[in-house]
């Protein structure tokens, strides 16, 4: 496992009054790490950390870290047996395809603020220059729903279950599984909130074209049920791509005046 190339310094980039880049102090990783134990809990913290880089949104003006995630690069498939997701699904089927993987995870968004669109649209392009400058051929990760809150998520793992993986290579767990995904009808308003209550890294997935794994599987030191996630870059919408590109760009200049 291998961390990618970082954006820090001038290659952070900058959209609206926020910033993105790695965490390059660690005033900036603790920060980080603050805001992943308010949202997960003190116990998330593993062995992954140290092989990771750890990117964070921050307010340009006090600094104020609204957003935080980790990633790693893994320049072909032995790499992604290593990673986190590799725990919990057999990914052999998938890491016997060619090319490079980026595996995100433990995104989380803070209450004041995380929430403003700005932030989503500046990770998800700060997460475009990484794929394109590291060749990524697939981008994955663990989606993260609250056990307790299975029942109330109904709806949306419903939808996330029209977006299945190939047969051929999406991973089933390991074990630990706790349900298998169920295409059941939503209608109306369900599916609006069932939208909405969506943890925001499958939703990114699945609104650029990726596709899920069947099973639930839980994370006891999480405290959460993870479901399998991953983005072929080539199946990503050629208008999606582009705008998340020419979002990339602009951010870049940005952050560079």
């Amino acid at each position: 496992m291998a961390p990618a190339k970082p954006l820090e310094g001038k290659d952070a980039m900058k959209l609206g009054r926020y910033r993105f880049g790695d965490a390059e102090t660690p005033a900036e990783l603790a920060a980080a790490m603050a805001l992943r134990d308010a949202a997960f809990g003190a116990g998330q913290r593993d062995g992954f950390d140290a092989a990771s880089r750890h990117s964070i949104v921050r307010e340009s003006d006090g600094g104020r870290v609204v957003a935080a995630l980790r990633y790693s690069l893994h320049a072909d498939g032995p790499g992604l047996l290593r990673g986190y997701a590799a725990q919990f699904y057999d990914l052999a089927g998938l890491a016997g395809q060619p090319g490079k993987f980026l595996e995100i995870g433990r995104l989380c968004l803070s209450p004041e603020g995380g929430g403003d669109g700005e932030v989503l649209r500046l990770i998800w392009a700060g997460l475009t220059r990484i794929v394109d400058e590291g060749g990524v051929r697939v981008l994955l990760g663990c989606a993260s729903f609250p056990a307790r809150d299975l029942g109330a998520l109904r709806a949306s793992l419903a939808l996330a279950a029209r977006h299945l993986g190939p047969c051929a290579f999406a991973p089933r767990a390991r074990s630990g599984r706790v349900a298998v995904l169920s295409d059941e009808p939503v209608k109306g308003e369900d599916q609006a909130e069932g939208l909405r209550r969506m943890p925001p890294l499958l939703r990114f997935y699945l609104t650029m074209g990726g596709w899920v794994g069947p099973d639930l599987v839980a994370d006891p030191a999480l405290g959460s049920v993870l479901l399998f996630t991953a983005l072929e870059t080539g199946a990503v919408p050629p208008a999606r791509a582009r705008a998340l590109r020419l979002l990339a760009g602009a951010g870049a200049r940005n952050a560079q005046v």
